[in-house]
């Protein structure tokens, strides 16, 4: 890898021999280094990806005006991020948690306020809310710093923007509509709602990923699909027909998604099927 750009000693920016460029950390990495020069590999800590063509000149200019004891926080948050959740971070996520707690540093005099996302986001995303309290916890003491208890659900929207590959309004609306189905499945009674539970995560990713299709018009018909399963799954679907309660809920679900997306494809409504039959045996 070569380095395009020195932020500091420990942060720099480099593009490897693909022409990817990537935020490197490391200590001393950039101690006394310029363009061009071969980034060390022995002092390579960790490496965060765009998932862009390049890193943009924005998030450059403020990696290179942060606070240096902000950036290492980060760098740490974002460790623990990885490994609790189970994602590969990219750079995206790095330099916007950067850019907001540094600009928390700046701002001095804040108003408590209860963030009107509060408990839509504890209950969408709990493990990631219970990773930003502890980030919000960590930050606070390390700077001594007192702020808002709403910035746990500011963290929280940064991590989820940066996991999806989303505008920030797009993840708030996201947020908003899965809130919006999960409380048709609360209200019904008949459903698993346990937020732990591997069934409830893995239909709440699954709606995540149909959101960012649906918004994208990208609707998934089946095609390419393995036939073998779509067989078993159609199967499925044809035993449930007649069960009015998850074919009520499933119209009540798709209700919601028509007033924002239109129609849904026989395969889409054939996957939000499936887990709701999950959540409900």
């Amino acid at each position: 890898m070569k380095i395009k750009q020195s932020y500091n000693n420990n942060i720099v920016l480099a593009i490897n021999e693909n022409g990817d460029e990537a935020i490197v950390v490391g200590t001393g990495i950039g101690f006394s280094k310029k363009f061009g020069d071969i980034v060390d590999e022995t002092k390579i800590k960790k490496i965060y990806y765009s998932r862009e063509d390049s890193i943009k000149k924005f998030d450059a200019e403020v990696l290179e005006l942060a606070n240096l004891d902000v950036l290492v926080f980060v760098e740490r948050a974002l460790e623990e991020i990885e490994e609790q959740l189970k994602i590969t971070v990219y750079s995206s996520l790095f330099v916007s948690l950067v850019e907001h707690l540094n600009n928390l540093l700046q701002e001095g005099s804040y108003l408590e306020e209860e963030h009107p996302l509060r408990w839509i986001v504890k209950r969408v995303y709990p493990e990631t809310y219970e990773i930003s309290k502890q980030i919000y916890k960590d930050y606070c003491q390390q700077f001594k710093i007192e702020i808002p208890s709403s910035e746990v659900v500011a963290i929280s929207l940064h991590i989820i923007n940066g996991i999806q590959k989303n505008t920030m309004p797009d993840t708030l609306e996201n947020t908003q509509t899965i809130n919006e189905i999960l409380r048709v499945l609360e209200f019904s009674g008949n459903f698993n709602m346990n937020k732990k539970d591997i069934d409830y995560s893995r239909f709440v990713t699954h709606l995540e990923f149909l959101l960012n299709r649906l918004r994208s018009n990208n609707k998934f018909s089946g095609e390419g699909y393995d036939t073998i399963n779509l067989e078993i799954y159609q199967s499925i679907f044809t035993s449930l027909e007649n069960d009015d309660r998850i074919m009520n809920i499933l119209e009540k679900i798709l209700m919601i998604l028509r007033k924002k997306y239109g129609e849904l494809s026989e395969a889409e409504k054939l996957f939000l099927l499936i887990h709701l039959f999950k959540l409900s045996s």
